[in-house]
């Protein structure tokens, strides 16, 4: 029982965690033009534009973004992902204690 459940919690966080750079790939390291529109895409098809002095600090002075409010909810998504699999390990190590001894 305690393999085949840390089994599927391991995928579980693995395959999380691959959503979750594929996620932050796509948000900030993509870009693409839209021609008939005439407007900056980043790969989650969000309009891009110029970036704010006092985020121009943190992003680079020629950096765009989508907006403080996709800002927000990139850093919820990716935080929140990120406690999701520690609770997932939590709980493989109380699983794993419990079996030891047992």
């Amino acid at each position: 029982m305690y393999r085949y459940a840390t089994k599927i919690l391991y995928s579980l966080v693995i395959v999380s965690g691959i959503g979750l750079v594929v996620f932050v790939f796509l948000a900030y390291f993509t870009r693409s033009y839209d021609p008939l529109a005439g407007i900056w895409l980043d790969g989650l098809n969000r309009p891009l534009r110029k970036a704010p002095l006092i985020a121009s600090f943190i992003f680079g002075v020629d950096r765009q973004w989508p907006g403080i409010r996709w800002y927000a909810i990139d850093l919820f998504i990716f935080w929140g992902t990120v406690g999701i699999n520690a609770g997932i390990f939590k709980i493989i190590s109380i699983l794993k204690e419990k079996w030891l001894n047992s």
